[in-house]
């Protein structure tokens, strides 16, 4: 439209302000219609200018999967630290949108130390099952667990906003004591 306007005579402040370009653009095209670059006009630019992070992104993507990170502000200072390139929390939040997610961590069980485990199973507990089978002593492997009514187990609900339900205040919970019995493999349990 800005093209058609310009090109039947009308001036670059009244043409600003039919089109709703600012004048300083209405002003370059014009120049590039005086001028016959009209081939100029119709060619659509990638817009914007190239991230900071365009060069480094495979690197910082490999830094962020192999180590913990967790806020963007910390992916944003290890960028300036490793890269020298200060960057906002918002250009880190672009950066992440190819694929990588906030995800809750699992948790592993800490290494054990098998020579312990070995010498305990040795020395304590394999006398203890022979003991059992022969039928001398009674050995149960006992396990304890507690259930906080009312606290963390409420779920999800579709919606347009977050809903909040009342809970128990956390202080009652159910204990169990589970107890299993090594030769008859009857299970006992006490409910407090």
């Amino acid at each position: 439209m800005c093209i058609v306007v310009l090109s039947i005579g009308v001036t670059i402040k009244e043409t600003a302000r039919i089109s709703g370009f600012c004048e300083k653009t209405v002003a370059s095209i014009k120049k590039k219609l005086d001028s016959n670059e009209l081939s100029v006009l119709f060619v659509i630019n990638g817009g914007g200018r190239k991230s900071p992070l365009a060069d480094f992104e495979s690197d910082i993507i490999e830094e962020i999967t192999s180590n913990a990170y967790y806020t963007k502000q910390q992916i944003a200072d290890m960028v300036f630290e490793k890269y020298g390139i200060k960057v906002t929390q918002q250009a880190i939040g672009k950066l992440l949108k190819k694929g990588i997610k906030l995800l809750k961590c699992g948790s592993l069980p800490a290494k054990a130390d098998p020579d312990k485990q070995r010498n305990f199973y040795e020395t304590v507990l394999h006398p203890l099952m022979k003991q059992a089978k022969d039928g001398v002593i009674e050995l149960l492997f006992v396990d304890a667990s507690h259930f906080v009514m009312g606290c963390d187990y409420l779920g999800s609900v579709y919606g347009f906003v977050r809903r909040f339900i009342r809970t128990g205040p956390g202080r009652k919970r159910y204990n169990v004591l589970g107890a299993l019995n090594f030769v008859t493999k009857k299970t006992y349990n006490n409910y407090k």
